[in-house]
């Protein structure tokens, strides 16, 4: 956390603002854009972005993948503020592992709970619902726990397709969408992975995410 006198922590937040409904777009861009304890920055200006706001109706392949790109583009520098309702265990921790530092449910967040998320965000603090504290502190802890290489580290009995099959599986992409990615038929991506699951040890995806962020895949 940024101590109080950290000249950064009190300049206000430049943010990104990217949300799957237009209408809401253009609300919440009207509010964040004249409001004073934020700036906003045009969408495309990701990585020069404090913050970066995402809002989704629900959380799906093509949010966790706009986190993840958000992540890369910025090599993890920017936080991340996701605007949603419910979310399960593994989505949770994909979206943690991307960068995500507060959670607001969307049927409960105005637009001044969200300047002051992003607000918070900059300033290494972390908004998050009750419900989700329980759930996200257990995650973490399993993920902690979990044995796997050292950051960088993969078995030499890994080859580049197995690796490549590892990275897509923890990105939260299913069989087919592996399949489509790799050019493979899907007989040959469910192969691959129960080898894989089998060889590796990994019980279920969570314990993918976890071995691929140990390994430096995420």
């Amino acid at each position: 956390m940024f101590g109080d006198g950290d000249g950064d922590s009190v300049r206000r937040p430049s943010v990104v603002l990217l949300a799957d409904d237009p209408l809401v777009q253009e609300g919440a861009a009207v509010y964040l854009d004249a409001h004073e304890q934020v700036e906003l920055l045009p969408g495309d200006h990701v990585e020069q972005a404090d913050i970066a706001v995402l809002i989704a109706d629900e959380v799906t392949g093509e949010t966790l993948s706009g986190l993840l790109a958000i992540s890369r583009r910025t090599d993890g520098v920017t936080r991340i503020v996701l605007v949603t309702d419910d979310v399960d265990d593994e989505q949770l921790t994909l979206a943690v592992a991307y960068g995500v530092v507060s959670l607001l449910r969307r049927s409960e967040a105005s637009f001044s709970r969200i300047v002051t998320a992003a607000v918070d965000g900059h300033r290494g603090r972390s908004q998050l619902p009750s419900s989700v504290v329980g759930r996200l502190a257990s995650l973490m802890r399993g993920l902690q726990r979990e044995d796997g290489p050292p950051r960088g580290v993969f078995p030499a009995s890994l080859v580049p397709r197995e690796l490549d099959v590892l990275r897509l599986l923890a990105e939260g992409l299913d069989t087919a969408e592996i399949a489509g990615k790799l050019s493979y038929s899907e007989r040959s991506i469910k192969s691959i992975i129960h080898d894989l699951t089998k060889r590796l040890g990994l019980r279920n995806r969570t314990h993918a995410v976890a071995y691929a962020m140990r390994a430096g895949l995420l």
